[in-house]
């Protein structure tokens, strides 16, 4: 194991081999937070060099049966594998592929795309980089408006928006 500094955070890099090849896992997942009905970028990243080979990337939700959601291979999107409930609503950033950013975009967001998803690098010599993003989502609700106040022809108004996000 070896530590490393990057985005000013501490990261833990496991390496290890398995029956098809050299992997490393980055350490604790990363957390991101969304609100239902936007978008969220969940951050994924590796060095590129000019001559380098640039790498199949698999982004995959844990918990879900058909678990690919996102499939980048030989310089565009790959479908076929793709979990239905993502279909239109993921995407990379296509100016960013060049500086080897791979972060994924999900759009729409719902409130059951929360949990862990995994960002894998494939390499030509059978290495493996998985980055690993926990995304919690929250809902918003619509904003409440009354009137505190009404001392000499001025208004004090409150608005109040419940929701669950974190301090």
């Amino acid at each position: 194991m070896r530590s490393d500094k990057k985005w000013g955070r501490s990261l833990t890099v496991s390496e290890g081999c398995s029956e098809t090849g050299w992997f490393s896992v980055r350490g604790a997942p990363e957390k991101v937070l969304a609100l239902a009905g936007g978008y969220v970028v969940l951050p994924c990243s590796f060095n590129i060099t000019a001559s380098s080979y640039f790498p199949t990337v698999e982004w995959s939700k844990k918990d879900l049966r058909s678990n690919i959601i996102f499939l980048y291979r030989d310089g565009c999107e790959t479908y076929e594998m793709k979990n239905p409930a993502y279909e239109f609503r993921t995407s990379l950033i296509a100016k960013d592929l060049k500086n080897g950013d791979v972060s994924l975009r999900i759009s729409d967001v719902q409130l059951s795309d929360a949990g862990q998803y995994q960002c894998m690098r494939l390499w030509k010599n059978s290495h493996k980089d998985i980055t690993v993003v926990e995304l919690a989502v929250d809902a918003v609700s619509e904003p409440r408006l009354s009137v505190v106040s009404a001392e000499g022809g001025r208004v004090t108004l409150q608005c109040e928006v419940k929701c669950s996000v974190p301090e």
